[in-house]
């Protein structure tokens, strides 16, 4: 698992994590794990929410798939359009080719047209908006 950063507001740095499935080559589709928590709290790496992202992460991974779960600034004192701009950020950062070049494996890169975003509670409001949005 590696961390990167994908964003910068101000003094902020929103960040994912990115976990590649081992031996598999080519254009992989993604899966993008988004945090509960009212958004209001919680992270990309919340203890209370380990085991589900963990569940995900394995079943992603064994299919193939690369697992991104992601943090975005919450409410107060951000707003919703703020959590929107971070994801759509996200998917901005994930689709550029340099991203494919720096971050994955020779040989391995994102297919951009195959990345399913999930979430629970709140994260599940804001994978839906990453869709409409």
């Amino acid at each position: 698992m590696q961390t990167i950063t994908f964003s910068r507001v101000g003094d902020l740095e929103i960040k994912f994590d990115l976990d590649v499935p081992a031996d598999i080559t080519g254009a992989l589709p993604a899966v993008i794990c988004i945090h509960g928590g009212g958004m209001v709290a919680g992270s990309r790496n919340e203890p209370g929410s380990a085991r589900l992202t963990d569940f995900i992460r394995d079943f992603a991974l064994s299919r193939g798939f690369l697992f991104i779960s992601t943090d975005y600034r919450l409410i107060w004192p951000s707003t919703g359009l703020d959590i929107i701009d971070d994801v759509k950020t996200l998917f901005a950062f994930l689709a550029d080719p340099s991203f494919s070049e720096t971050y994955l494996p020779t040989g391995v890169s994102l297919d951009a047209a195959r990345i399913v975003a999930l979430g629970g509670s709140a994260g599940g409001y804001v994978a839906r908006a990453a869709g409409i949005y």
